[in-house]
């Protein structure tokens, strides 16, 4: 974008001053991103930050370019001892554009977090009592245990949701364990295939699988000869498969059917039993953060608020516009004493390094909590 077209996106006459070109670019990003900050649509207000990156791009090639123009316009009145001092400017200018970037995104960010939580703070109403003043007291011990609970409702949610195969696959093993039930009694007898079966129960839910042959094999031995034809030897075939199959289902799906107590599923009941119990618990953490939501609400509208008091107060992005223009202005303006080469160097150039290399991280740090809060509240 060329020196005059960018005034024209400004509305201001060719040679404006730069004071005045900060001043009304400021004012029209404000205005041109308004409608990103105040909206729950993430795709509206993705729409509005890369709008606002593209505002400061278009900013820093106008700046760099009038630099440059007004740098050759008074090239023969600089002196050539103090150029170091243009270029620190020069890599300053880059390096603060970036940084305000990066500020000003978090800014965006921050703000319409802010936005969201005082409208819902402000369409609580009176449902509390407590004044923002008392929230913040209340508010702080409850972030630790709205924190611990969180987790726990996702931890809840997450082994529900792995019920829900088991009891599927509990089904199965169900009706294979009857199966076996009915052929152990038709081989073994009633009195002997109760114990039979505990230890195939005990053996399976234990995940020993070499104890099954063994039982089929003490079993096939014991009865011997009594095997070799007619309905028994039948049922001793079925058996075999019967184990076979389950053996193969659990061995398979044990990962799924395992338990707390590292012992597997091997009916719907135990697992609707657990999945009862699980969801008493999900109910009660629910009913704990829907009784104090609006307290933690405005908790975190007030951690938010300091969030955004501390960017501003080390990384405000207007105050580092109006760094940029000062560099802008030490790159255009001709050196011709010691005296002004140091005032930029130690007035401008020296303090806007040094912010960056003290503040860099902490902008990331402050949009890293800023999430933290609002996705610790929206889960």
């Amino acid at each position: 974008m060329s020196d005059q077209s960018f005034l024209n996106f400004l509305n201001l006459p060719d040679g404006a001053d730069l004071n005045l070109v900060e001043r009304l670019f400021a004012s029209r990003l404000d205005k041109d991103t308004k409608d990103g900050l105040e909206t729950y649509d993430d795709a509206q207000a993705s729409q509005s930050l890369t709008l606002m990156k593209e505002y400061y791009y278009k900013l820093h090639d106008y700046v760099s370019e009038w630099a440059h123009e007004e740098k050759l316009k008074n090239a023969d009145k600089d002196l050539n001892e103090f150029s170091s001092t243009k270029k620190s400017a020069e890599d300053a200018l880059k390096l603060v554009h970036s940084h305000m970037i990066e500020s000003a995104t978090c800014l965006f960010h921050i703000k319409r977090f802010n936005y969201q939580l005082e409208t819902e703070v402000n369409e609580m109403g009176d449902v509390t009592k407590q004044s923002l003043e008392e929230a913040s007291k209340i508010g702080g011990d409850l972030g630790a245990l709205f924190t611990k609970n969180t987790q726990k409702k996702l931890m809840l949610q997450q082994k529900l949701d792995e019920l829900t195969p088991a009891y599927e696959i509990t089904k199965k093993v169900e009706a294979l364990l009857a199966e076996i039930d009915k052929e152990i009694n038709d081989i073994c007898g009633k009195d002997e295939a109760v114990a039979r079966m505990r230890s195939i129960v005990s053996s399976y839910r234990t995940e020993n699988f070499t104890r099954i042959r063994t039982v089929l094999r003490e079993i096939t031995e014991k009865k011997g000869k009594s095997l070799l034809g007619g309905s028994k030897k039948d049922a001793i075939t079925r058996l075999d498969t019967n184990l076979t199959q389950l053996t193969e289902l659990l061995s398979k799906n044990s990962k799924i059917l395992l338990s707390s107590d590292q012992r597997l599923y091997l009916g719907p009941a135990e697992v609707e039993t657990v999945y009862d119990d699980l969801l008493k618990q999900l109910g009660t953490i629910k009913a704990f953060m829907v009784k104090n939501y609006v307290i933690y609400l405005r908790h975190r509208f007030i951690l938010m608020k300091g969030l955004e008091k501390s960017l501003n107060d080390t990384s405000s992005p207007k105050e580092l516009l109006s760094t940029y223009r000062k560099l802008a202005t030490a790159i255009a303006e001709p050196l011709t004493t010691l005296k002004e080469s140091r005032f930029f160097e130690n007035d401008v150039i020296e303090p806007a390094q040094r912010h960056i290399k003290t503040q860099g991280k902490t902008i990331h740090d402050i949009l890293e909590r800023a999430q933290t809060y609002m996705s610790e509240l929206r889960t």
